[in-house]
């Protein structure tokens, strides 16, 4: 997975999505989460630390609220089309920035995105389907 600067990731979305056709099996995949990377190293002195410390439960559950929300996290973004995939990291100070022009991507790309299944819309056409069949 390549990791790329918000511009560069942008761009090289364009290209997944004009390479995109309506009847082709391969589709753009699009994901977005908050990132968090903490290393292995660091999980195992927090959970040392959290073991000798005998304090309240009360206490400990305050601290790591106040940890978490003094925190600011980046947003990871991943696009996956058949084999190629990439990402990039988006910084909360930039985030506005992406996102205006990614929601602008995708506004263009709207035709070439696959329309969501519903379960209700597949059980009418069934229920027609097995009208028509009787009738005729």
């Amino acid at each position: 997975m390549t990791l790329l600067d918000n511009d560069l990731f942008l761009t090289q979305l364009v290209k997944l999505f004009e390479k995109t056709n309506p009847t082709s099996k391969k589709k753009v995949y699009l994901t977005m989460k908050r990132y968090t990377w903490e290393s292995l190293k660091t999980k195992k002195e927090r959970k040392e630390t959290e073991k000798s410390n005998v304090l309240d439960k009360q206490s400990v559950e305050g601290e790591l609220q106040k940890e978490v929300d003094s925190k600011e996290y980046s947003c990871l973004v991943r696009a996956v089309y058949g084999n190629s995939k990439i990402s990039t990291l988006v910084s909360p100070s930039d985030t506005d920035k992406f996102i205006t022009g990614y929601s602008n991507i995708l506004k263009v790309h709207m035709d070439s995105m696959k329309k969501k299944e519903r379960k209700k819309e597949k059980l009418k056409a069934k229920k027609i389907q097995k009208a028509k069949a009787t009738i005729a």
